[in-house]
């Protein structure tokens, strides 16, 4: 199970917004799949 999480105070200790939830999700779920089909990751 995969979750994006709710607690607004953490996006800026990544560097991301808050206001792009829903991109910012699907772009982590996107590379997460790729990590996954890679024989290695750097």
């Amino acid at each position: 199970m995969l979750g994006r999480g709710n607690s607004s105070p953490a996006y800026p200790w990544f560097g991301k917004r808050i206001g792009e939830p829903v991109p910012l999700a699907l772009e982590n779920y996107n590379l997460l799949h790729r990590f996954w089909r890679a024989e290695a990751v750097d």
